[in-house]
């Protein structure tokens, strides 16, 4: 992605909203952009030391707990948005679902496009899930196509809020359709591997 903001004052100043909610417009390019992916498990990163030689981030914000279903905020996601937007990262972000339903797919995206509202996101809002092949995951039930269309649910509610969407899986989970319809989701989300 190459970041175009488009006069964000400018567009600000006709929609009468304030700046922080006005998302920036990215063009893809063949340009190479190196960036990390960061979460409460990194503890608090030196983000002036860390972002050398970095052009973007992906945080994870939040996720839906695997037994109670609880949507709760990464304990390190303001902050790593925070001083990673000081220190002139682009910024993109991932959430970790266990939703069982569109329903609460679409709530968790909401949940995300909320906590985003205040941050100049410029690289995809990325749908995680893992863990679901597991007996205890609230997800173990669910079918290849079920689980699918959860992910589109979430990835369409982020796209309907103006966010570039994308599906984020191991390589081995999507080879042959083996655990997803990425036959599907390739043709509508960019694809984070």
């Amino acid at each position: 992605f190459q970041e175009t903001i488009q006069t964000v004052q400018e567009e600000a100043a006709d929609t009468q909203e304030p700046v922080s909610t006005v998302k920036a417009v990215e063009t893809e390019t063949s340009e190479i952009t190196v960036g990390i992916d960061v979460s409460e498990y990194q503890g608090n990163i030196d983000w002036e030391a860390a972002a050398d030689g970095l052009d973007y981030v992906m945080v994870r914000v939040g996720y839906r707990d695997s037994g109670t279903g609880e949507i709760t905020e990464d304990a390190c996601a303001r902050y790593n948005l925070q001083e990673a937007r000081d220190q002139g990262l682009r910024l993109g972000a991932y959430f970790f679902s266990t939703a069982v339903s569109e329903e609460e797919a679409r709530e968790e995206a909401r949940w995300v496009c909320e906590l985003l509202s205040g941050y100049p996101i410029t690289y995809p809002v990325a749908y995680n899930c893992e863990g679901f092949q597991n007996p205890s995951s609230r997800q173990h039930e669910l079918t290849i196509q079920e689980r699918s269309l959860i992910a589109q649910a979430f990835l369409d509610e982020v796209e309907a809020q103006g966010y570039t969407g994308m599906f984020y899986a191991a390589r081995n989970e999507l080879r042959g359709n083996t655990l997803w319809d990425t036959d599907t989701l390739e043709l509508k989300y960019r694809i984070w591997v």
